[in-house]
């Protein structure tokens, strides 16, 4: 009664089976990183960089929930910006179907990957929509009200963004109407053109879909919100931190999202990220805070906050020191390029693997694969979890050639016992394998000596 529906994850943690079972150290690293680039003020004014070093925030959650993690000033509450975005282009993803809001946004035009989302696309001919420029996230904001309004008249979009986080909702100050970010005056222009282009489809209200997409980026959040979000997109869509399983996006939904922040996430710092990091990373532009928030999808996902950082420059530097720290870029190549320090490799199922193959071989005599193994870095000195090691199986079935091979090979230790205080010359007296014991009986005395 006490665990409840959290079974399966105190089952992983006890497993060794979290994205990041070794947490405590890679805290550790991170918090060197962070404090790293904290230094990174880009030759600002003293007075700028003075704020910027104490106005810097970092926040991290894995996708098993792992989320007490939160340096410097994650409490910092900032607008949502062009992050609220990429959510709404997610959101219209979910409910309409990934290949439906492509459509609609190619019927209206597509704008090239990487270019600059401040632009007036729709003046250009041939050029279409993206999701994250004004004019593409205005069409998925009427999209996104038009859904919501045939499957779930009782819910708005500011609901659905809250909800994402799982429990930690209340992170959520709530929206408000704000010239500090978007223009009004763009995002009018911006809606004529479409309106004139005939870029709405019926039963859409641009107005209604130009104050949603104003109000989502005038939220107040926090750090530690837009983490359990960004953990939430690496989860496939499932909330990291919530009790149940069922996932509050698509998986074709957060794909598509997140394909889109690899191109024009970061605006002109995208192209560079994506080559250093290749993580999905999105930021929004206030004048005071600035910030990027970067999914590692099925590991993590983190949002940096700074005070007056030009261009979310901290988060791209963050970025690139994460994956030059962590084996998490998709590209690189292990062997020809080790990690000083992978924390989410499962080493108690590799381990579990050792130990089976192992013990299997031992039980069966079979020398090849025992000399293959120890030749490959298995310690012969394994044991289950009732302490018996390849050497008291082998001792127990009578394998005379496996035991010569542990002992005078491997190198294994005849003295080891198991639970019940044996040692492989007992297992061997017990079932009377006399070649076995003479063996063994010889190396034990040879070993006292």
């Amino acid at each position: 009664r006490c665990v409840g529906v959290q079974a399966r994850l105190l089952l992983r943690a006890l497993q060794g089976c979290l994205a990041i079972p070794r947490f405590r150290s890679f805290a550790s690293t991170l918090e060197r990183i962070f404090l790293q680039c904290r230094r990174e003020t880009h030759d600002q004014s003293d007075q700028a960089a003075a704020e910027a070093v104490t106005g810097w925030g970092l926040a991290v959650c894995t996708v098993d929930g792992q989320r007490r993690l939160s340096l410097g000033a994650s409490a910092l509450p900032f607008r949502l910006g062009h992050v609220s975005r990429l959510l709404s282009h997610a959101l219209a993803s979910h409910a309409l179907g990934a290949a439906r809001l492509h459509a609609r946004l190619e019927a209206a035009g597509q704008a090239g990957a990487g270019v600059d989302p401040e632009k007036l696309f729709l003046l250009c001919a041939g050029c279409s929509l993206s999701p994250l420029s004004d004019s593409g996230s205005l069409l998925v904001a009427a999209l996104l009200q038009a859904a919501l309004r045939e499957q779930s008249p009782g819910r708005d979009a500011l609901q659905l963004v809250r909800s994402l986080a799982g429990p930690c909702g209340g992170g959520v100050a709530g929206g408000r109407f704000s010239t500090e970010f978007d223009n009004p005056n763009r995002l009018q222009a911006v809606k004529y053109i479409m309106k004139d282009r005939q870029c709405f489809p019926e039963r859409t209200d641009a107005d209604s879909a130009m104050e949603l997409l104003v109000q989502l980026s005038g939220v107040q959040v926090t750090c530690e919100w837009c983490a359990c979000v960004a953990g939430c997109l690496a989860a496939g869509g499932a909330p990291p931190v919530a009790a149940g399983e069922e996932s509050l996006l698509a998986a074709d939904a957060v794909r598509s999202a997140l394909c889109c922040t690899h191109a024009e996430g970061l605006g002109g710092l995208s192209a560079d990220v994506h080559r250093k990091a290749a993580g999905g990373a999105n930021a929004n532009k206030s004048v005071v805070r600035r910030g990027s928030k970067i999914t590692q999808a099925n590991v993590l996902g983190k949002r940096a906050v700074s005070v007056r950082c030009i261009s979310s420059a901290r988060g791209a530097v963050c970025a690139q020191e994460f994956v030059r720290t962590f084996a998490l870029h998709p590209y690189d190549s292990a062997p020809r390029r080790p990690r000083p320090l992978s924390s989410w490799s499962h080493e108690s199922e590799v381990s579990g693997y050792r130990i089976m193959n192992l013990l299997l071989a031992a039980y069966r005599g079979d020398v090849a694969s025992l000399r293959r193994m120890v030749k490959a870095g298995v310690h012969p000195g394994l044991a289950d979890y009732d302490g018996r090691t390849a050497l008291h199986l082998a001792a127990s079935e009578g394998r005379l050639n496996a035991v010569r091979f542990l002992l005078e090979t491997a190198r294994a230790d005849c003295h080891a016992r198991d639970r019940w205080g044996s040692t492989p010359l007992h297992e061997a007296v017990r079932y009377a394998h006399q070649a076995v014991v003479a063996l063994l009986s010889s190396h034990m005395n040879q070993a006292t000596v």
